[in-house]
Order: C-alpha cells, then sequence, then structure tokens
C-alpha cells in the first residue's frame, strides 16, 4: 500500500507555485498552475510506484480531475468502477452463443444508465452479428460500433460499453482514454 504525507503534497504544491510558469491574468496563471501541480504531481507520485499501478493511478487522477470539472458524468464513472448492480435480467440473451449472461445483464442496465445508451439492447437483439464482430476486434474502442452508437457516445462512455461486452480488453481502452483524458500526460 501506498502512503504519502501531506507535507509531501504540500511541498509539491509549494515548488509548483515556484517554478511554474508565470502570467499576469489571475484565472490564467490558475490555469496554468493547475496543469503544472497536475504534471507535477504525476510525475513524482509515478516515481515511487511499480510499473502494474502506474496505469490505475493516471486513470483515476485523469477521472477524478474530469469529473471535478463537470467533463465526466459520476453516474457513468461509478458504473465503469461497479457494472451492473443487478444481476435479475428478465430479458433474454440474444447472443447466448458468444456473449456470456453476465455480459448481457451488464449491458440490458447500461441501456438505462442514460440516454445516450438507450436502444443498445434493441440493437444488439437486433443486429447479433455486427456485435459479434465489433466485440471479437483486436481493438473494439478503436473500431467503430454498430448502429452508429460511435456517432453517440463519447470516448469514455465507448469505455463503458467495452467494460460490458469484453471486460478481457479494457485495459488497452482505459490506456488510451487515461491519455485521452489526461492530455496527452497518461503513464
Amino acid at each position: 500500500m501506498y502512503q504519502y504525507s501531506l507535507a509531501y503534497f504540500f511541498n509539491l504544491f509549494i515548488r509548483s507555485v515556484d517554478e511554474s510558469p508565470k502570467a499576469a491574468i489571475v484565472p490564467k496563471r490558475l490555469e496554468m498552475l493547475r496543469d503544472y501541480f497536475t504534471f507535477f504531481l504525476f510525475t513524482n507520485v509515478c516515481r515511487s510506484l511499480f510499473e502494474k499501478d502506474k496505469l490505475l493511478f493516471a486513470f483515476s487522477l485523469a477521472t477524478a480531475l474530469a469529473a471535478s470539472s463537470g467533463d465526466l458524468d459520476r453516474a457513468q464513472l461509478r458504473f465503469l468502477m461497479t457494472g451492473a448492480l443487478s444481476m435479475d435480467n428478465p430479458h433474454p440473451n440474444p447472443a447466448s452463443s458468444w456473449l456470456s449472461d453476465q455480459a448481457w445483464s451488464h449491458l440490458c442496465e447500461l441501456d438505462g444508465l442514460a440516454a445516450c445508451f438507450s436502444g443498445l439492447r434493441a440493437s444488439l437483439s437486433t443486429h447479433t452479428e455486427k456485435w459479434r464482430r465489433w466485440c471479437d476486434a483486436p481493438t473494439p474502442h478503436q473500431t467503430p460500433l454498430p448502429d452508429g452508437f460511435s456517432e453517440r457516445l463519447s470516448s469514455f462512455q465507448m469505455l463503458l460499453v467495452v467494460r460490458c461486452a469484453v471486460m478481457d480488453k479494457l485495459v488497452p481502452a482505459i490506456q488510451v482514454e487515461t491519455v485521452s483524458l489526461g492530455q496527452g500526460q497518461g503513464p
């Protein structure tokens, strides 16, 4: 388990104030300070992390920043972390030959999470072969979703579909999204 003292973070912040680029306009200075401190914090904490933990830290930091600025829906972030809360799914799995019942339950719950996911269950029921090809793609997070869902979903929302349908391909998708959320400051 990693532990960092408040004094450690305080010293990082003070150094960030001293070393960050200066600006005469206060909002611009605050933006520069925030960006510098975020990067400084990330690089200094990553020095002490095991390699296997750097992606998780980067993703946690990027999602926390995006959620606090209102760029990320907290219910969707919660769904990414926990998945479906109920496994009681009244809808029969139309693709049981290649899609697990657990994945189907997650997709059914995702269908009701937000308007952008509406119709996901019906699409999968109607176009099972298109969805199977998407799930079998080597990089589904970079492959267009069937039925125009790619145009409706952000890259973060695409992670939710990947999490539900092809959980084993979630880590590469998170690596791409972390760089996107962190504006290139990923691990």
